[in-house]
């Protein structure tokens, strides 16, 4: 997996992204919203961590199937949305009017998020051992 799909940060991958209705807590997988603290499935934790890699672009729907699922077609499925439907109501206060995880009709799907919103957790892999982690999401078939 090349470099341009693991997200942006100078020294650190981000392990939080704090969004305002929830917390991403990456090396946990899961979503914290208020007292409530729920996991990731192993297909919505390659789903955020791919759109966080590609943040502010509009991501194409066969892009997340072949990236995230695996499918390497230009099948019509519902998967990618239920996935995001799924994802909208652990993370966005509103889920029918997404702040964060927005559809472009047409087109894909994007996460848009503040610059600020992402951080290191305070016991944050090194970016080198991050890296030789992330190199095996969504390769596991391959290995």
């Amino acid at each position: 997996m090349s470099d341009d799909t693991t997200p942006r940060d100078s020294s650190r991958e981000p392990m939080l992204l704090r969004l305002r209705a929830a917390t991403l807590d990456f090396q946990r997988r899961t979503i914290a919203r208020g007292d409530r603290v729920t996991p990731l499935t192993a297909i919505e934790y390659r789903l955020l961590r791919h759109l966080l890699a590609h943040r502010g672009r509009v991501v194409p729907r066969a892009e997340l199937l072949s990236e995230v699922w695996g499918y390497h077609t230009e099948a019509l499925t519902r998967t990618i949305d239920t996935a995001i439907y799924r994802l909208r109501t652990k993370l966005e206060r509103d889920p029918t009017q997404p702040e964060h995880l927005q559809t472009v009709r047409g087109h894909g799907f994007q996460l848009t998020i503040p610059d600020d919103a992402l951080g290191p957790a305070p016991d944050a892999a090194p970016r080198s051992l991050w890296h030789e982690f992330t190199s095996f999401l969504g390769r596991e078939a391959d290995l």
